[in-house]
């Protein structure tokens, strides 16, 4: 299902994957609307919640596949391997798992998301946190493990691909090492990207109309943050990641993101 193709009323809603089915997996956290049945085929998102985020209770989190749409019991679906340590998430990518991730029960329609976090370090290896709605409206913070130093933001609107929408900004200190705080902030006019509380980047919804796009994101959006193989994706995407991972450098034998609070300042309406 997607790209242009639409599920059928016995199976009506459309996976994040793009498979159809009727149970939550499918209706629920990442329905895509434009290929499920009809436009109320996908569950309701659950509303912004403002609040810190931590991770000193592990049972706030369960594997994707368990969720079942208690948001009010679980903050995070987690996809692949992770461990609570210490009051901190870290989120592995062992050698040939593709990566991992967290991702939010509830939505924000509009608000202010920031994670202290740090990010794996390797050429090949991407580090994310980034906001994702169902209809695939996006903002990226993203980290490429060649360039520790750097952090580069992104977005993208409905899922189009615009190549020159990202930025390269400097962190001030190696992101492998050192605990930061990046945030988004964003509402209807515009988007503005912080590290540490000074701001790097905005983005106005007025500067996109001027540039003749209607490329701004819009929707209710999970937030999401791991770490994935650059490496193993397409020619133009391993470039840009640094190439293919050398797996004999990993530590423990795979890299990981260390995550240790997401504060979540909902702006919006609720979703």
């Amino acid at each position: 299902c997607g790209n242009g193709t639409k599920c059928d009323q016995w199976s009506p809603c459309c996976s994040e994957h793009g498979f159809c089915g009727k149970d939550y997996q499918f209706c629920g956290l990442a329905c895509q609307p434009q290929g499920s049945y009809g436009e109320n085929s996908c569950l309701k998102p659950p509303q912004c919640d403002s609040t810190t985020y931590t991770f000193n209770d592990p049972s706030r989190l369960v594997n994707r596949e368990s969720f079942k749409g208690d948001y009010r019991k679980v903050d995070w679906a987690v996809t692949g391997k992770y461990e609570v340590k210490n009051g901190e998430l870290i989120i592995r990518m062992p050698k040939g798992s593709g990566g991992g991730r967290i991702t939010s029960t509830r939505y924000v329609n509009y608000g202010k998301i920031t994670v202290v976090m740090k990010v794996a370090r390797s050429a090949g290896v991407v580090s994310s946190f980034i906001t994702m709605s169902d209809v695939k409206d996006e903002l990226d913070w993203e980290w490429v493990g060649g360039e520790p130093q750097i952090a580069q933001t992104n977005y993208y609107s409905k899922g189009h691909i615009i190549y020159t929408h990202g930025t390269k900004v400097p962190i001030g200190s190696d992101a492998s090492v050192d605990f930061h705080e990046y945030t988004i902030d964003w509402s209807p006019g515009r988007v503005v990207w912080l590290i540490d509380g000074k701001i790097v980047r905005t983005l106005t919804k007025a500067d996109v109309e001027k540039a003749g796009e209607n490329e701004f994101p819009d929707t209710a959006s999970r937030i999401e943050i791991g770490l994935w193989d650059g490496g193993i994706g397409a020619v133009g995407t391993k470039e840009w990641a640094g190439g293919s991972i050398d797996w004999s450098k990993a530590p423990e034998g795979g890299f990981s993101v260390i995550v240790k609070s997401v504060k979540v300042e909902c702006t919006g309406p609720p979703t």
